[in-house]
């Protein structure tokens, strides 16, 4: 019979059931492997059956999350050597998936006519799909792990306060800086850019002073950051430009998407009340690289939403979780940023256990298959950190 110790009754006693269950997972729980292939590609095609059925519930943002997947199949099907390495019925899904997306797609483009001026000039970032191809295509040998510290169930409230209260601060949009607001307002500035690249290659986009503040300054939690993530994701791969420098992008953006791994983490232990946050956080940061972000057990919750209808419900707005899940409990928001993190998942599989032989995505024979199973204590040097746990920001 084995005696816990001191330590481990404390901790039994310090956190929820719920928060214990979902805690530490091992390697078996969070590495993709090819198994998972055909179930996230089964997922994703049965979202896509839904929304052919119901495509006129969509709203011009959601569009946004079919864009990236189509966006990420439109890579694989780029990069044949891996394609033609993995099994016929999985080439034959992509492709059909990928040219059921394209008529979807082009009928969201069509409606956009019919939305507000703001509207449509932030429809012009998701609508050059070949640009968003071109650069996850260089993306992808260039995968950036994010430094990675132990945090324990203490430290996670003390960075939180405590889950009420986070849960609580994301919900109240007053916090939120940027507000959603000040968000269109970028991506309309953002847009302008976009449409005068098509005269002259941009290496820069200068955002309206408030943007750029905002960007730097802005919420480190909850949508809001996740919004600033947007940006940078938005000028990296829509228009293979930066908003305050290449350095200076690639250091914030990889401090805010550690930010959200973290985050990430701390909502699938109370229950993956905030998902859909979850899932925005997983599709914009693996799509730059970051590949922590694509664990089994996060995608699997998300996979387990899906409904009876194929689309996914919001588990924050139906609290009975037992019971069937039918096309009345849809959520189209959660239904397209759900798609949108498969997609980065069946991309990164494709790209590793089907690359050709000479393709060397990592060079560090010490590490193993995927950059977040080797636990980081001590953060580069470029970053100027030091190597504890990062409480340095709080929710106020």
């Amino acid at each position: 019979m084995i005696i816990p110790s001191l330590k481990e009754i404390l901790f039994l006693f310090m956190v929820s059931g719920k928060f214990v269950n979902a805690s530490y997972k091992s390697t078996r729980d969070i590495k993709l492997t090819p198994e998972d292939l055909t179930y996230f590609l089964n997922a994703i095609d049965n979202i896509v059956q839904y929304t052919e059925r119901h495509k006129y519930v969509l709203n011009d943002l959601d569009f946004f999350g079919f864009f990236i997947s189509n966006a990420n199949l439109k890579t694989i099907i780029r990069k044949k050597d891996n394609l033609f390495r993995a099994p016929q019925e999985i080439s034959i899904k992509i492709y059909q998936i990928s040219r059921r997306l394209d008529t979807l797609l082009s009928y969201g483009s069509t409606t956009y006519h019919l939305s507000s001026q703001k509207a449509k000039l932030i429809s012009r970032l998701f609508t050059n799909i070949g640009e968003w191809s071109n650069q996850l295509s260089s993306v992808n040998v260039q995968y950036s792990p994010i430094p990675v510290v132990e945090i324990n169930p203490q430290q996670f409230e003390e960075m939180y306060r405590n889950y009420d209260f986070y849960s609580s601060s994301v919900k109240d949009m007053e916090k939120w800086d940027p507000s959603p607001e000040m968000s269109d307002e970028c991506l309309v500035a953002l847009s302008l850019y976009e449409s005068k690249k098509e005269k002259k290659r941009l290496k820069v986009c200068d955002l309206p002073m408030p943007c750029e503040n905002v960007l730097k300054t802005g919420t480190d939690f909850g949508y809001a950051l996740s919004h600033r993530i947007l940006l940078l994701t938005i000028a990296r791969l829509g228009m293979d430009c930066y908003l305050l420098g290449k350095l200076q992008d690639e250091d914030l953006h990889m401090e805010l998407c550690q930010e959200a791994y973290y985050e990430g983490q701390y909502i699938a232990m109370n229950g993956y009340d905030f998902i859909d946050l979850m899932m925005e956080y997983v599709a914009l940061c693996s799509m730059l690289g970051h590949v922590e972000f694509l664990r089994r057990d996060w995608l699997e919750e998300t996979v387990r939403l899906q409904t009876t209808a194929g689309c996914l419900y919001n588990p924050l707005l139906f609290l009975n979780h037992n019971e069937t899940r039918t096309e009345n409990h849809c959520d189209v928001h959660m239904t397209a940023v759900g798609i949108a993190a498969l997609s980065c998942a069946v991309k990164w599989i494709l790209e590793n256990v089907y690359a050709p032989p000479k393709s060397i995505l990592y060079t560090d024979s010490n590490m193993l298959a995927l950059p977040f199973l080797r636990r980081l204590y001590a953060t580069s040097a470029r970053h100027g950190k030091d190597n504890k746990w990062p409480g340095q920001r709080y929710l106020v």
